[in-house]
């Protein structure tokens, strides 16, 4: 930071086994960028012209390339460095990791493509005579905030950034992308993706930095050291990566809009909240209800017919019981004991007696001997069956209460989960409103702190108009690089 401009730059080391210089290859890169910066920013008066972003880009990759080769020449790999390597090979479980890692051990024992132990990523930010520069290379995110309270990531993405892959410096095609911002913000910071994957790259990612914002505001420069020591809290309970953050913000600024970043903080708690009913219904997605409803019909199903079971079991059991109760009537009728087995033993012998002396009665006598057997064991089968009906009835009793008691488990969870979601819904219709009013409120409260410089004459830059120039795409990149090898590597000026 000085009179004329302020620069903000940080570069995170790749974490992978092979780019085991990551952190050689980042500190590289913030000190060359900043160099190369403060060269343009001294140089160049035509800052956006086509021709000078190119040579930005070009000079950043170059001077990144030949300051890590003069560090390899200087300190070759060492043989620990080589074995570690060959350790996390012999460890890794992931078949293409380990045939990548491998692939680069054979390289770097050759003394070749030794720049990729350094590979990191980059992202650079310089105010300077009311421009605002963006360059970034890989992941992490830049996110400003202006003095309408409005707030954006204002460097265009890189497609190539998927996942765990991400563009590189020490890639040939770096995917470098050169932005002039279109406004002039109050607050930029660069970030690792450490704090994206803490918070995301949304609203929660805007109220992390407005919270700097105020503290800054609150506190001033003392809060340095407040931040610094709370990145390796806010990296144990979020991403469990190491951190990364720099910017640039006008004091003044900050303190005049001190209440409005409050109110924007305040705000953006409550869109979190909306965001997250959204997502989610309130806890209850549209998958968990209808399960609920599901599985509260199969239970309700499965009720009936079990109860429908239990009653075709007990007409069953009746007939049983009417057949027995027949049978028993007979018995008396004839005198007849089927549930004495001694007495049906008497009566045969009683017969069989009757036999010997009445033998003219003997095919008589067979046939009631047949007759009362017969009888005594379909009264035995009756009484047998009974019992297991009876069973069968006092299991299917049982098992239609445990039914009913899930039932009505069940349909308690499904309304409770029907009346979480109407409070979900109840809950984002206020959340909308109060969104509503609060950002009435912050236009107003911008409006009364910008109502004193509306006579004021708009600031004026030095150079030509500020216009919004989009980053090239790599391909417009390589053949644009191809053509300027030709011409002078001087940034372009305007006399």
């Amino acid at each position: 930071v000085c009179d004329d401009y302020a620069i903000a730059v940080i570069s995170d080391g790749h974490g992978s086994p092979q780019y085991f210089r990551s952190d050689r290859g980042s500190k590289i890169a913030v000190e060359s960028t900043v160099a190369i910066l403060k060269e343009f920013i001294a140089h160049a008066t035509n800052v956006e012209s086509m021709k000078n972003q190119l040579l930005l880009k070009k000079k950043i990759k170059e001077k990144w390339d030949s300051l890590v080769i003069d560090d390899y020449m200087n300190h070759p790999f060492t043989d620990e460095e080589l074995n570690t390597l060959e350790e996390n090979i012999n460890h890794e479980e992931d078949t293409r990791a380990k045939q990548k890692m491998t692939d680069y051990l054979s390289v770097y024992r050759l003394g070749q493509n030794v720049r990729k132990a350094y590979g990191c990523t980059l992202i650079a930010i310089a105010c300077f005579r009311g421009y605002t520069l963006g360059i970034h290379i890989g992941d992490g995110t830049c996110a400003a905030f202006y003095p309408d309270g409005s707030c954006d990531q204002p460097i265009p993405e890189d497609p190539h950034n998927m996942a765990n892959t991400t563009s590189s410096l020490s890639n040939d095609n770096t995917g470098c992308r050169v932005h002039f911002f279109a406004r002039e913000p109050m607050a930029v910071f660069v970030a690792s993706d450490g704090i994206d994957d803490s918070f995301g790259v949304g609203e929660m990612l805007y109220n992390f930095y407005r919270g700097i914002c105020i503290n800054f505001a609150e506190n001033g420069e003392s809060y340095r050291d407040t931040l610094q020591s709370s990145l390796a809290t806010i990296s144990e309970k979020g991403s469990k990566d190491d951190m990364s953050i720099s910017g640039i913000y006008d004091l003044e600024e900050l303190v005049r809009f001190k209440e409005v970043m409050k109110k924007m903080h305040e705000c953006g708690k409550l869109r979190i909240r909306l965001n997250y009913l959204t997502d989610t219904s309130g806890g209850v997605s549209d998958y968990s209800l209808e399960a609920a409803k599901k599985s509260l019909d199969r239970a309700q199903t499965e009720q009936i017919q079990s109860e429908k079971e239990l009653n075709r079991l007990k007409r069953e059991l009746k007939k049983i019981h009417d057949a027995l109760l027949s049978m028993q009537m007979e018995a008396i009728r004839k005198g007849t004991h089927y549930h004495d087995p001694h007495k049906i033993a008497d009566e045969l012998q009683h017969y069989h007696r009757k036999e010997q002396s009445l033998r003219y009665e003997l095919q008589k006598t067979s046939d009631t001997i047949h007759s009362l057997e017969q009888k005594a064991q379909r009264y035995q089968a009756q009484n047998q069956k009974e019992q297991i009906c009876i069973q069968n009835e006092a299991s299917l009793i049982e098992k239609v209460r445990q039914l009913e008691e899930d039932v009505r488990i069940k349909e308690q969870r499904y309304y409770e989960l029907k009346a979480k979601r109407q409070q979900a819904d109840e809950e984002m219709r206020q959340l909308i409103e109060q969104i509503s009013l609060q950002e009435i409120e912050i236009q107003n409260m911008i409006r009364a702190i910008s109502q004193p410089s509306d006579n004021q004459k708009p600031h004026e830059k030095d150079s030509p108009a500020h216009t919004d120039t989009q980053s090239l795409k790599p391909s417009e990149q390589e053949n644009s690089d191809e053509n300027s090898d030709s011409e002078t590597d001087d940034f372009e000026s305007v006399s």
